[in-house]
């Protein structure tokens, strides 16, 4: 009964969810079928809910706070938040405010347009994944933007790229990957410093202020 008046009230429809390790289960309020196409936030949230409640998505470890369970209140968080850029798109991030974050919160997420997502990324997926040994204890991941590629004319076995105004740029190769991880590190830093001052006018401060005191640290991806 209580269902239906919602529903009534809402215009939605709801079903059940169940959430990996089965610890609940969670109504999940979802727009009627004629709405759904139209509705661009109930699209993003529904993609961030499949995330965590269904475990044969490859995201496993994400989960999205309790309040961000209720469509509702997403949706003022989202409406209060997202921002525009002249001839840019924002997405909804989790992982830009805090490195490596895996929970979607009100805290933790952020809207960015791509060109900042780009520049303060620094694990990218990938199919074929390389690691080179840094030390007897263990891997650094090449993804950072050091990477496993043999030249034979040179014989150096490593090569850095980095995001540099904008563009995908070549730093050096060297026999030992540790030698090209202070220049990585500098100019992440410097690129990412810049970004942050050309959109100084139209981030939120909380992103701004995690760009602007942005720094690299490779021991965080040791493994």
């Amino acid at each position: 009964y209580h269902l239906e008046i919602l529903k009534e009230k809402y215009g939605l429809e709801y079903t059940y969810a169940t959430y990996k390790e089965n610890t609940y289960n969670a109504i999940i309020s979802k727009p009627i079928v004629e709405r759904k196409k139209d509705n661009k936030i109930y699209q993003i949230w529904y993609k961030m809910i499949k995330q965590e409640s269904y475990t044969k998505f490859p995201y496993t470890d994400i989960t999205v706070c309790k309040d961000w369970h209720d469509y509702f209140v997403f949706e003022d968080w989202y409406k209060n938040n997202v921002y525009t850029i002249p001839g840019e798109k924002v997405v909804l991030k989790k992982d830009l405010l805090v490195f490596d974050n895996n929970e979607y919160s009100p805290e933790m997420c952020v809207f960015a347009p791509y060109k900042i997502i780009g520049a303060l990324r620094t694990k990218y997926n990938s199919k074929s994944i390389k690691e080179y040994v840094d030390n007897d204890d263990g891997h650094l991941i090449s993804d950072i933007g050091i990477s496993y590629q043999p030249n034979r004319e040179s014989g150096l076995h490593y090569v850095a790229y980095c995001q540099y105004n904008g563009k995908n740029t070549y730093l050096g190769r060297a026999d030992n990957p540790q030698e090209l991880v202070p220049f990585y590190k500098a100019v992440k830093e410097y690129e990412i410093r810049r970004i942050a001052d050309e959109y100084k006018d139209y981030i939120p401060d909380v992103l701004y202020d995690r760009m602007i005191n942005f720094v690299f640290n490779p021991e965080d991806y040791i493994v």
